[in-house]
Order: structure tokens, then C-alpha cells, then sequence
């Protein structure tokens, strides 16, 4: 027979917490994926600092957040157009379906009645996750054109500049992030100071313990050789489709 071990605590020993509720984005990806509206609750004496944090959050009209996602969305239209160009050649070297070749812009498609014939779910798999493809790509293309661009260019060749162009303006994007922590790191003001802030907390905690507080730096820039993940969604990759 077992017993569960028991625990003794003095009837006259009470706890209390002061405790505050605050909004807060929560962030829940290196590269920006975050809930802007987020609730956190947090101890009376942490306050400060979780408000350094928002303040960062917010500088310049949230600059780092824009930057973000323009990252994502440029690192989605290279993997996608990449992809896309992938799907292209089993589309042409297969028997069927060859009306797909003429989808460049997203939305709903009706496919054409003769392609129902010997429609197995390899190719139904297939055909969804072409235009999938075709609706991730236009998506992020009127994205950042403001609307400008809705569709895939037909040409090829210009496809394949266009890339090189995300590419570069890729490149640029991720050192604008790295500025701008470099930027952040010199700032006297902006920067994160363990002591200063250590010492807020223990200012806005009065008599309830705040004298233990301590805060120690640790490396703030997050590594730029991971590839940033999607906003909000997972691309679908060409390599996980079969062929026709």
C-alpha cells in the first residue's frame, strides 16, 4: 500500500501577491509572430520592466515589426515562386491538367470538365496545392505593392529576375533588422540597462520584497541565418508533392 506524502504548513502562514494585468504583444517567434493585443498578468513589481519592453515594442511605429514581416513575405515569395516553377514542370511533363499552366492569379478556379476524367486523389492532392501556391504568391505580391501587383508574371524569364530581385531585396531587409538592434544596443536610453531597471522595479515595489530584484543582459540580436517563418501560416512546399 502506498500513501501520498503530506505536507504541514502553519495555519497563521498567508502569502500575498500584488498582481497586475497589462496589455502586452506577445511574440511568439524570433521573426515577429506575434498576438498584437495581448493580456499578460504580471507581478506589481515587474511592471517596469514589461513596460521597457511594450516602449521597445512600439518604437518608431513599431519599425522592427514592420521589418519582420517584410522578411516573411519576401522569404515566402522566393520559396514560393521556386516552387511554383517546380510544379510548372510536372504540369508540363504530365498527360493532364495542363490547364493549370494558364493560372496566375489567385482566388477560385473551375477546372475545365474534360480534366474530371481519371481524377485520382494524387492529383486532386496536386491540383490543390498548385493553387495554393498560385494564392500564396499573389497574395504577398499585393502585399508589398499595396495592391499594385495581384498576379504571377507569365513570362518566365521575368519570373526569374523578379526572383533575384526578392532575393537581393531580402538581403537588405535582414540587415536593416540587424541596424536596427545594433542602433538599439548604442542607445543609452533604449537599450537594456539591468541595473536601471532592476532599480525601478525596486522602487515601484516599495516594501514587498523588491530589494532581490536582479536583471542580467543576455544577447539581443536574434541570429539572421534562420530562414523566417510565414505570418500566421505554413507554406506548402513543392518537394512534399508527388508528381502527376
Amino acid at each position: 500500500m502506498t500513501t501520498e506524502p503530506s505536507v504541514e504548513v502553519a495555519s497563521s502562514a498567508t502569502l500575498k501577491y500584488s498582481v497586475v494585468a497589462m496589455s502586452m504583444p506577445i511574440v511568439y517567434t524570433r521573426h515577429g509572430d506575434h498576438d498584437p493585443n495581448g493580456m499578460i498578468y504580471t507581478l506589481a513589481c515587474y511592471q517596469p520592466l514589461i513596460e521597457w519592453a511594450r516602449e521597445r515594442w512600439r518604437d518608431n511605429d513599431e519599425e522592427l515589426r514592420r521589418w519582420h514581416v517584410k522578411a516573411q513575405r519576401l522569404q515566402m515569395l522566393v520559396d514560393g515562386l521556386e516552387r511554383y516553377e517546380r510544379m510548372r514542370r510536372q504540369v508540363r511533363q504530365a498527360s493532364h491538367d495542363h490547364w493549370l499552366l494558364d493560372v496566375y492569379r489567385g482566388g477560385q478556379h473551375d477546372r475545365p470538365h474534360t480534366a474530371d476524367q481519371d481524377l485520382t486523389p494524387h492529383r486532386i492532392s496536386f491540383i490543390q496545392n498548385y493553387l495554393a501556391t498560385v494564392d500564396e504568391i499573389t497574395l504577398n505580391l499585393a502585399e508589398l505593392s499595396e495592391g499594385q501587383r495581384t498576379s504571377i508574371d507569365p513570362d518566365p524569364e521575368d519570373r526569374t529576375r523578379q526572383v533575384k530581385q526578392f532575393r537581393k531585396a531580402l538581403r537588405e531587409t535582414q540587415d536593416s533588422i540587424a541596424q536596427w538592434f545594433a542602433t538599439f544596443e548604442n542607445d543609452p536610453e533604449r537599450r537594456f540597462d539591468p541595473e536601471k531597471l532592476a532599480e525601478k522595479c525596486r522602487q515601484h515595489a516599495g516594501n514587498s520584497g523588491g530589494g532581490r530584484i536582479r536583471f542580467h543582459r543576455r544577447q539581443s540580436v536574434p541570429p539572421h541565418a534562420e530562414r523566417p517563418s510565414p505570418p500566421g501560416s505554413r507554406p506548402i512546399r513543392g518537394d512534399a508533392v508527388r508528381p502527376l
